[in-house]
């Protein structure tokens, strides 16, 4: 037998009544295993956000579908404004299957609701659902998703200035390929006007103006919700991130807050 046949059964041998790894064999396989997981956590966290996103475009289509049939069955009329049952609690209760996609999966429902901050009380934020406390139901309405307010009927009794530009009926939208039906949201509906300024908290969105800060949240293409944006500039280019909006004519998209501005909100809305 050869001497490098003697010195390799030796070395063998040693490792054997030694047992287990060097120290040195040790740090080369946690390295490895570093490695790969800074390779595969990226990965997970894409594959999270797309399941996340693909969740809140399918409540979307839902709460679309559900309004159409609501529409069909009442002659073509949008549905009217009641601060007590508003559109979620009529939806729901016509169309059970809406009270499962009333949140979206980055604004998942708490136990107890409880925010702060906010520009109003009940409004929700990029990662938090809204909470309406204003119609005196119990439990109260959460949701993460606002209608545009001009796809209401019968203002005259709550909203008289937004009649001119509300469209009343399904018939009446006349781009109904760019026309919001629903989309993320800090509140329960919104009121976009071409003249509304963007809000510097994507975080909370904001308040001021006829509604569109309120869909002025980082909740989608950002790096968190929960790490959106706040005290940026107060103007378009400086908006990051996006929302889903669902449209009359049923599809559904995401949308980039900086483009919201390009869309039909109403009947009076330049195109």
């Amino acid at each position: 037998m050869s001497r490098k046949s003697l010195n390799l059964r030796a070395h063998f041998a040693v490792r054997s009544a030694k047992g287990g790894f060097t120290l040195i064999e040790l740090l080369v396989v946690i390295a490895i295993i570093a490695i790969l997981a800074a390779m595969l956590l990226p990965a997970l966290s894409r594959a999270k956000v797309s399941a996340q996103d693909t969740q809140c475009i399918n409540n979307c289509k839902q709460m679309s579908l559900s309004f159409t049939l609501y529409i069909n069955d009442s002659n073509d009329r949008l549905i009217s404004y009641d601060p007590n049952t508003l559109w979620i609690g009529r939806l729901t209760t016509n169309y059970s299957a809406l009270n499962a996609s009333r949140f979206c999966p980055t604004t998942p429902q708490p136990a107890k609701w409880s925010l702060s901050g906010t520009p109003l009380d009940g409004f929700g934020a990029a990662d938090y659902p809204w909470e309406w406390i204003y119609g005196g139901t119990s439990p109260e309405y959460q949701g993460s998703y606002g209608i545009n307010g001009y796809c209401y009927s019968d203002l005259e009794s709550y909203f008289p200035g937004e009649v001119p530009d509300a469209f009343e009926k399904q018939s009446a939208i006349r781009s109904a390929s760019s026309t919001p039906f629903f989309s993320d949201s800090v509140w329960v509906d919104g009121w976009p006007q071409t003249n509304d300024v963007p809000s510097t908290d994507l975080y909370h969105g904001g308040d001021v103006g006829g509604g569109m800060q309120r869909l002025n949240i980082a909740r989608h293409a950002y790096k968190n919700p929960s790490q959106a944006p706040r005290g940026i500039l107060p103007n378009k280019s400086a908006l990051r991130g996006a929302i889903i909006v669902g449209f009359s004519d049923g599809h559904v998209q995401m949308v980039r807050l900086n483009d919201l501005w390009n869309l039909t909100w109403c009947l009076g809305w330049p195109h």
